[in-house]
């Protein structure tokens, strides 16, 4: 399935999934301009990172540690051509550059929820208490809201405790998104990044900016689900008599109005295997086939609009009153005349059989 983030791959080197491999080898000059575009990307981010630094302003400090990041990554080597193993990427090392613009972004977040999600995103995995530090501004700012828990630090128990005062899962994802891409935007590539970046094609500042920014969004400030579903399913909701209730709740407030497309599809399985009448299967099985019906006709219009999208992700990114994935997918299909519902006896693809 083609989606903001297929689109992503084809413009964002460091996030590239490179599926043309599985169907035959490269030649040298894709790989040639393969490392070409990931010279310039690392250049790019590199720079853009030193002019961020400079700034006093939290999310610019926060933003310039995720970029120096970024850009201080190794650059994946090519795929090998026949059966030759690949060799394993190397994670890069901390940057006390970086270090220094975390700490000075950490002193001026306050209540900034952007800040404090970048901060949290900028933060090396090794370094929890800052992490949780962040996130417990951020909560405090937003009490009712379920994301801020998902970077804490708790334990699944704690976690189910504190949730059960959510009402909403918010994760600002197009209000970060669209920051990430000004800040891009103040900062070009220079010409001859450019060249290398579009591999000699126009280049689209909005759209490189736009994917860029939500590649790097959904890299580094998308929380990991997996110990919460754990905990929701089978024997794991017997660990205590409330288990199952909070479970209940967290997935109704991950379904009820989520940020992003995957809360939306992990709540809705959530909600399918703590579903314990045939109507309530039914109804997270609808909710299922009516996301995954969105998700492929997305992707299906995406795939046949010139540059798979990219100028109308850019467009309605750029569209202050779309707040929420689901919005811009629902736009999307209404600019293509698709209803927003599965036609009767259409089957997900992805859903069990």
């Amino acid at each position: 399935m083609r989606t903001t983030l297929s689109l992503i791959a084809l413009l964002l080197p460091a996030f590239a999934v490179q599926a043309q491999y599985a169907a035959q080898a490269p030649s040298a000059d894709d790989i040639a301009r393969e490392q070409a575009q990931q010279q310039a990307w690392q250049a790019y981010t590199t720079r853009v990172a030193t002019a961020l630094g400079r700034s006093d302003a939290a999310r610019d400090l926060a933003f310039a540690a995720i970029l120096d990041e970024v850009a201080r990554q190794p650059a994946e080597p090519a795929m090998p051509s026949g059966d030759t193993p690949s060799r394993p990427v190397e994670p890069a090392s901390a940057s006390s550059q970086a270090a220094r613009w975390r700490q000075a972004a950490t002193q001026k977040a306050g209540q900034d929820v952007l800040a404090n999600q970048l901060l949290i995103a900028s933060r090396p995995s090794n370094d929890a208490s800052a992490r949780t530090e962040a996130a417990s501004r951020w909560k405090a700012l937003e009490p009712q809201n379920l994301a801020p828990l998902m970077f804490q630090g708790l334990g699944i128990d704690a976690l189910l405790v504190a949730a059960r005062n959510t009402t909403h899962s918010d994760l600002h994802m197009y209000d970060s998104v669209r920051w990430m891409q000004a800040a891009l935007l103040r900062h070009p590539p220079t010409a001859a990044e450019q060249r290398a970046l579009a591999d000699d094609a126009a280049f689209h500042a909005d759209e490189y900016s736009a994917l860029s920014a939500m590649g790097l969004w959904s890299a580094f400030v998308m929380p990991a689900y997996q110990t919460l579903t754990q905990a929701c399913e089978g024997s794991a909701l017997r660990a205590n008599a409330s288990r199952a209730a909070d479970c209940r709740h967290v997935a109704q407030v991950l379904v009820a109005q989520p940020s992003t497309a995957l809360e939306h599809s992990i709540g809705l399985g959530m909600q399918r295997s703590l579903a314990t009448t045939a109507a309530e299967r039914a109804q997270a099985d609808a909710g299922r086939r009516r996301l995954d019906w969105q998700m492929q006709q997305w992707g299906r219009v995406s795939g046949q609009a010139e540059r798979e999208g990219a100028a109308q992700f850019a467009r309605l990114l750029a569209d202050p009153t779309i707040k929420r994935e689901q919005q811009l997918v629902e736009r999307v299909l209404q600019e293509a005349a698709i209803v927003p519902d599965p036609p009767a006896g259409w089957r997900s693809p992805w859903q069990g059989r």
